[in-house]
């Protein structure tokens, strides 16, 4: 706080920014680490179930992207195609999981496809930049269209070497509602 008050109030150069720089520097790695898992602790109970398709190359992707960024670990992530998984969640239905994303709350509350990613969005702090973006008047409807757009092609946008994606591809229909 001192350093950070003479720099606003007095030129004195790169001086404070060293000051501050060499401070963080100087705190015990413990400390942060100790300070993060009590973060971690406190913002991870609200965990949001996020489904997503292990079979497809781009949900695969979003996944390790996401995880990259949610650093207070307030999404898990289940694999549609893990049946055991699937079968704690008799709410979703496999078709309708194959179709489009889900999200499912700590009070039951789903949402799907561009609901599901302003769900995400709101769970995960570096990702709060982009609410207002995905909060905007007339956004909503637009959002649902791209996003329903790569839901259903996403296994032709996807790399798949071993030819799974294909398979996938079959049969997968419109989206479901939210409600349905």
């Amino acid at each position: 706080g001192l350093h950070l008050g003479i720099e606003s109030t007095i030129d004195v150069g790169p001086f404070n920014a060293i000051m501050i720089v060499t401070f963080v520097a100087l705190v015990p790695p413990d400390l942060y680490r100790r300070a993060k898992d009590r973060l971690v602790a406190r913002f991870a109970a609200r965990g949001v179930s996020v489904l997503y398709d292990g079979a497809c190359g781009i949900c695969r992707a979003s996944r390790a992207r996401l995880e990259a960024l949610d650093l207070l670990r307030r999404l898990v992530f289940v694999d549609i195609r893990d049946s055991a998984a699937m079968a704690r969640l008799p709410r979703v239905r496999m078709e309708d999981a194959e179709r489009t994303m889900h999200t499912l709350a700590p009070d039951g509350s789903l949402a799907l496809g561009f609901g599901a990613l302003r769900r995400i969005a709101r769970e995960v702090p570096l990702l709060w930049l982009a609410l207002p973006l995905l909060y905007a008047p007339g956004v909503a409807p637009l959002g649902e269209r791209v996003y329903g757009w790569i839901a259903r092609n996403r296994f032709r946008l996807s790399h798949c070497p071993d030819g799974a994606c294909a398979v996938h591809a079959r049969g997968l229909g419109p989206a479901p509602k939210v409600g349905a």
